[in-house]
């Protein structure tokens, strides 16, 4: 499989979806046939494009009439509109939203759309009707590839913190031709009507798996490296200074919205409702894990030899918690397990706790602490049979 993605900077008009519905068009053998949330159900016939105009995104698009064919399916994964950070003397200033696309395009259909020409030129008019700041096109297994080379990050092409690799097709928005005049004139790269540069690396995105050395060594990359050096490859947590900023890109997209006037007031609001729903759960949770606690009898003896530990999204705490029940009984199933993870996945910043419980492997001590709104850390001490079952729950 081959896979697709593409960063902008903006807000997502309606132009923009509408212009992103007619690239799909224009090539209906990449266009999804269904549309909406995971699953979609919604038919989208001959044209997506009044699907686009006004969506609820992000959408789960499936280029196949039934889901069984997983080589043809496209997710539009968008950020909020606008966000807000904390600037210069802790005030809160507004900073550009960010907006993602990604694709993942089967054998047969890439071939049925033309081969590498006709992906290329499908990804190059995608490009500039997203206003994409970045954007390229590998196969999938690619990624394990950057998994080696990257052990200790999370690596994925990003224009803000670093690309990583040179990949097969890539998509430079006109920043880059302004920060690197020679994209240009590169062998194999063709400038969009936008102003974009799109560069082909290889003449088939399948020679790039070819065994090589690092992310940036190989024959097929040294052009690209050449003329944008090796800083831009390398991961920075923050922001890469050898990338274009959101400001460059923005200059170059006519078509990006200034913020609402009432934009942080309304942010600013719906954090406050945001932060008192989820305390009136976290005390709801707590109070009936406490009240359910008096019914319960704890496992006389425990076995603690073995420790795991891992970090959680709040919002990852509840699959996590249903992973889990086809392996642990009887304290991980029931009313009581439902309470806990409910008082888990909203516990307040810095908040802990501490909780023994039985299972059909042996008991268990479970404990967490709340680092933040956002993330938890979860800690297991038990019988190593116990610590198999946390971990099959994560993979």
């Amino acid at each position: 499989m081959l896979s697709i993605i593409f960063f902008g900077v903006g807000n997502l008009t309606v132009s923009k979806r509408t212009a992103l519905g007619e690239v799909f068009d224009a090539h209906p053998v990449l266009r999804p046939a269904r549309i909406g949330d995971d699953p979609p159900r919604t038919i989208v016939g001959d044209s997506i494009v009044s699907h686009l105009a006004a969506p609820k995104l992000p959408l789960w698009l499936i280029g196949a009439p039934n889901r069984q064919e997983e080589e043809a399916t496209w997710f539009i994964d968008l950020s909020p509109e606008w966000q807000a950070v904390e600037g210069p003397g802790g005030a809160k200033q507004v900073v550009r939203a960010t907006s993602r696309l990604a694709l993942f395009v089967g054998p047969e259909r890439a071939r049925a759309a033309g081969g590498p020409d006709g992906l290329a030129g499908f990804f190059a008019e995608l490009g500039d009707a997203l206003g994409a700041s970045y954007g390229c096109i590998f196969p999938e297994g690619f990624y394990d590839k950057l998994d080696a080379w990257y052990p200790d990050v999370q690596c994925r092409p990003d224009p803000r913190e670093g690309l990583g690799s040179v990949y097969w097709l890539q998509y430079f928005g006109p920043a880059f031709a302004d920060r690197y005049p020679g994209l240009r004139d590169l062998p194999l790269t063709m400038t969009t009507a936008r102003g974009a540069t799109v560069y082909r690396a290889t003449d088939r995105p399948e020679h790039t798996l070819k065994p090589d050395g690092g992310p940036l060594e190989g024959d097929w990359r040294e052009p690209l490296v050449s003329v944008l050096g090796e800083k831009p490859f390398h991961f920075d947590s923050s922001e890469n200074a050898a990338l274009p900023s959101d400001e460059e890109h923005a200059s170059h997209d006519p078509n990006s919205e200034s913020a609402p006037v009432d934009l942080l007031e309304r942010l600013d609001r719906e954090a406050r409702e945001r932060d008192e729903r989820r305390a009136r759960e976290y005390t709801r949770a707590h109070d009936r894990r406490l009240q359910l606690e008096r019914r319960r009898v704890p496992p006389a003896e425990v076995d603690t030899s073995q420790e795991w530990s891992t970090n959680f999204d709040s919002d990852q705490i509840q699959r996590f918690w249903k992973a889990l029940r086809s392996c642990l009984a009887p304290d991980i199933t029931g009313p009581y397990a439902g309470a806990l993870s409910r008082e888990m996945a909203n516990a307040p910043r810095e908040s802990t706790g501490k909780v023994l419980l039985g299972s059909a492997h042996g008991a268990f001590v479970l404990s967490w602490w709340a680092e933040d709104e956002e993330s938890l850390t979860v800690a297991v001490h038990g019988p190593r049979a116990v610590i198999r079952c946390f971990e099959r729950a994560v993979d």
